[in-house]
């Protein structure tokens, strides 16, 4: 799966188009689909490189949750503060990828404590 994201992304930059939110999006849950962490570190090298108007908070939520999903929880917490000091208003679905990353109930609870801070409902 993560392949096709690769020749996609291959084929985008041959015709002279930059990746948007919509492409980050999709690699990053090519990605988490895809479960390795080659594609994982993939996705996340194409999000590094791209610029920031391209991300939002679809696109932190995919890359958050794949990196979660491959065991990089601390990567996927330190790319739920970059989101916010970049500007982009946690949603309930990036608050939920980033709790799902963590490892130790202290860093869910610290999370969702931002949560209830930031007004954001939770799932229950």
């Amino acid at each position: 799966r993560a392949r096709h994201g690769a020749k996609v992304l291959d084929m985008m930059k041959t015709e002279g188009i930059s990746p948007d939110a919509v492409t980050l999006c999709s690699l990053a849950q090519l990605a988490r689909a895809d479960g390795s962490v080659g594609a994982v570190e993939f996705a996340r090298s194409v999000f590094d490189r791209s610029d920031e108007g391209t991300k939002n908070e679809r696109s932190y939520t995919a890359l958050i949750g794949a990196l979660g999903r491959v065991g990089h929880s601390e990567e996927a917490v330190q790319y739920f503060e970059l989101a916010r000091s970049e500007g982009v208003k946690p949603n309930r679905f990036l608050f939920n990828a980033a709790m799902g990353a963590c490892t130790t109930p202290e860093e869910v609870l610290n999370i969702a404590g931002e949560m209830k801070e930031a007004g954001v409902e939770g799932d229950m």
